[in-house]
């Protein structure tokens, strides 16, 4: 299994819109072989942090999703809120 930690760093008004858009994302990605699961966590001791984990069975389906002109339209719906660009790490479990 391999979990995607996803941290958005992003405006007043893009933390307001990040749950309705995390559900965007879930939506889009649920047709993708591999996905298993699009989890949003809270950080307890820096709630401003958007924070994501994202499974896939694994890395080329992961790919296929990374590349995919879905994963670059929900990328796109988010951009305008972001203070930088988002930060991932890869987990292999």
């Amino acid at each position: 299994m391999l979990t995607v930690f996803v941290e958005h760093s992003l405006t007043a008004a893009g933390r307001e819109y990040f749950p309705n858009w995390v559900e965007e994302v879930r939506a889009a990605v649920a047709p993708f072989s591999g996905y298993r699961s699009l989890r949003r966590v809270a950080d307890v001791e820096r709630p401003e942090r958007c924070l994501l984990f994202l499974e896939f069975a694994a890395v080329a389906e992961l790919r296929v999703w990374g590349g995919s002109e879905a994963h670059r339209r929900v990328l796109e719906k988010i951009r305008p809120y972001q203070v930088r660009k988002q930060q991932s790490r890869l987990l292999l479990s």
